[in-house]
């Protein structure tokens, strides 16, 4: 019969198995986790050369772009016909991985297309649809973006300038927009976007609100500081409901719009404040 060797010490010697098998086991896990290329790649900066490390909020807005860019590339890009009608689908891989490939680890910031960097932060993000030739006299119109416009979007806290404009963008603004105090110009006309129009739109010191040609619904938001608008196109939503703030009609205020008259009509079921 075996019989196990005892010692006085053998409770020692057992206690010490636990911490011998731990000794060996970590490193190698560790050595494990290293070495995953899915682990490297998450440890790696994700904005590689295009900021300096040391500019650290710019390198923040790098991030926040980057990130967004899925969403933007999200849907199939789109198009026109033959008539200038708008269409799902007609441009795969075009003009949106064009523009948007210069959204990247290995090329400044700076040269990003669309995207304006001033003082260290992006100011500006201008996307818009293009506009292209098949022929010398034939021009049409192809989205740059196809997704939704996320949430992380309220992480570029410098920014000035949205024009999103013209492109197959779906899905709501997201309610991260209020966290954007400084935005002067908002431009989401011409897309295919839902929902409501969150509150915290209303609480920026907004100059230029252009929402035109969507399906937004619900209620349009109270604006804190209306008189600071002075272009306001919401016209052509059907669904959305509520009213705007009575000083947009008022004889002295320079909307270019022409907002009452163009809310009064059957396009768009809004109507001035009492």
């Amino acid at each position: 019969m075996l019989r196990l060797w005892r010692s006085p010490n053998t409770k020692l010697q057992l206690g010490l198995i636990p911490a011998l098998i731990a000794a060996v086991l970590v490193p190698v896990i560790a050595l494990t986790l290293v070495a995953t290329p899915e682990t490297a790649e998450a440890e790696a900066p994700v904005c590689g050369t295009a900021v300096p490390a040391e500019k650290t909020a710019l390198v923040a807005d790098c991030t926040a772009l980057l990130s967004i860019k899925r969403f933007f590339l999200a849907g199939k890009p789109s198009g026109t016909d033959e008539n200038g009608n708008r269409v799902r689908g007609t441009s795969p891989n075009g003009p949106a991985v064009e523009k948007l490939d210069t959204w990247g680890p290995d090329k400044p910031i700076a040269d990003w297309y669309g995207v304006t960097v001033y003082k260290d932060r992006v100011r500006r993000i201008h996307l818009p649809s293009t506009r292209y030739k098949e022929s010398t006299t034939d021009k049409k119109t192809r989205s740059i973006l196809t997704g939704t416009l996320p949430e992380g979007i309220g992480e570029l806290t410098a920014l000035r300038q949205l024009n999103l404009s013209g492109n197959n963008m779906v899905g709501p603004i997201p309610k991260s927009i209020g966290k954007l105090k400084y935005l002067k110009q908002l431009n989401l006309a011409g897309n295919d976007m839902t929902g409501r129009i969150p509150a915290g739109l209303g609480q920026l010191r907004l100059n230029t609100l252009i929402l035109k040609n969507n399906e937004f619904e619900k209620a349009f938001p109270t604006f804190d500081h209306p008189g600071t608008l002075k272009v306001v196109r919401i016209n052509k939503i059907p669904d959305l409901k509520g009213c705007y703030p009575a000083v947009w009609s008022a004889s002295g205020h320079t909307t270019t719009a022409k907002t009452a008259e163009s809310l009064k009509s059957d396009e768009t079921a809004i109507d001035a404040c009492p």
